[in-house]
C-alpha cells in the first residue's frame, strides 16, 4: 500500500485515465498490493493498421450458488489477477480498458440471487495510511470485498451534493447478506470521521441518519432548493424516500396497445450503470 498511493498520484499528472486495483484480502505486508492502470486516447499516428477488436465475452447463464464466491475463491482470483498484471504499454479496445468486467456477460450473477452492492467513498486529502486504516475497518466489520478500485480525485463539482473532492476514492464490491447493513454503517462512520462522502449512485444501504451526518450543511442547502422549486414533493425516487424521508412514489398507469397496467415509476426509469452507461431497470 505505501507505494500504491504515490504511484497513483504521480501517474494522474501524466495520464488522463488512472485507476489502481488493490487486493483487500491479502494479509500482512501484501495487504493493498495491486496493479496500476493508466490510459489515454490513442493518437492518429499511433494506432495499428486495424482497430483492436473487443474481446469475446463469457456468459453467466444463471445465478451462481451463494457459496461460490467466498474468501478462498476470491483469494485465488486476486492471486491470478496480480500474477498476470504484466507491465507494458499496448493499444486496446476502449471497452477492454473502461469496462473490463463486461468481458463476463451478466457477471453480477456470480454473486447469487441476493446480488451485490458497492460502497464507494471519497477520503479527503488521504494518503496510504488513511487507506490502510479504512481497509482495516472493512476487515473488522466483517467485509470481504471481492473487487476494490482506488482512484485519485480532483476538484469538487458545482452541484449542491457533488461527490468528488480532492482526495482518494475507494470503491468496494460486496456480496449482499444479512450483515451488509451493519457493514455499510461501519464504513460510513469511518468516512464521516474523516469528513468524506459516499457516492449515491452506487449506494443501497445508507440510512437517512447517516446521510444527514455525512452531508451536514450541504444537505440543508439542497433541501431549501427542493422546497423552493418543488414544494409539493413531486420529484422523488426510491433513493429520496430512503434518504430524505419522501413519501413513496405512487404507482403510475401506463397504456399499451392492448392493456392498461400498473408499473412502479422507479422500476421503469433509466438509471446509470456501474460502468457509466445507461441501463434500464426491468
Amino acid at each position: 500500500m505505501p507505494d500504491r498511493v504515490p504511484a497513483l498520484r504521480e501517474a494522474s499528472t501524466r495520464w488522463p485515465f488512472t485507476a489502481a486495483w488493490i487486493d483487500c484480502l491479502a494479509g500482512g505486508e501484501a495487504l493493498g498490493r495491486g496493479t496500476l492502470l493508466c490510459g489515454r486516447w490513442c493518437g492518429r499516428d499511433e494506432g495499428p493498421a486495424k482497430a483492436p477488436r473487443e474481446r469475446f465475452t463469457l456468459p453467466v447463464p444463471f445465478h451462481a450458488p451463494s457459496w461460490l464466491l467466498n474468501r478462498g475463491t476470491a483469494t485465488l482470483f486476486n492471486d491470478f489477477f496480480y500474477a498476470t498484471g504484466f507491465p507494458g504499454r499496448r493499444v486496446v479496445h476502449p471497452g477492454q480498458f473502461f469496462y473490463p468486467l463486461d468481458r463476463v456477460q451478466d457477471w453480477s450473477r456470480l454473486y447469487g440471487r441476493r446480488g451485490m452492492t458497492q460502497h464507494q467513498c471519497v477520503l479527503p486529502l488521504a494518503g496510504a495510511d488513511e487507506v490502510a486504516a479504512f481497509l482495516a475497518t472493512v476487515r473488522r466489520a466483517g467485509g470481504r470485498p471481492f473487487l476494490a478500485v482506488l482512484k485519485d480525485f480532483g476538484a469538487e463539482g458545482s452541484g449542491l451534493l457533488s461527490f468528488p473532492r480532492p482526495g482518494l476514492t475507494l470503491a468496494l464490491d460486496f456480496a449482499v447478506d444479512a450483515g451488509t447493513p451493519a457493514l455499510v454503517a461501519a464504513l460510513n462512520r469511518h468516512v464521516r470521521e474523516l469528513g468524506g462522502r459516499v457516492y449515491l449512485a452506487k449506494d443501497a444501504f445508507t440510512t437517512a441518519a447517516d446521510f444527514a451526518a455525512l452531508e451536514g450543511e450541504r444537505l440543508a442547502r439542497f433541501q431549501q432548493v427542493r422546497r423552493k422549486w418543488d414544494p409539493e414533493g413531486r420529484i422523488r425516487s426510491r433513493l429520496s424516500t430512503r434518504l430524505l424521508g419522501d413519501a413513496p412514489a405512487p404507482l403510475a398507469r401506463t397504456r399499451t396497445a392492448e392493456t392498461t397496467s400498473l408499473v412502479d415509476i422507479a422500476a421503469s426509469t433509466s438509471s446509470l450503470g456501474d460502468d457509466g452507461r445507461s441501463a434500464v431497470a426491468r
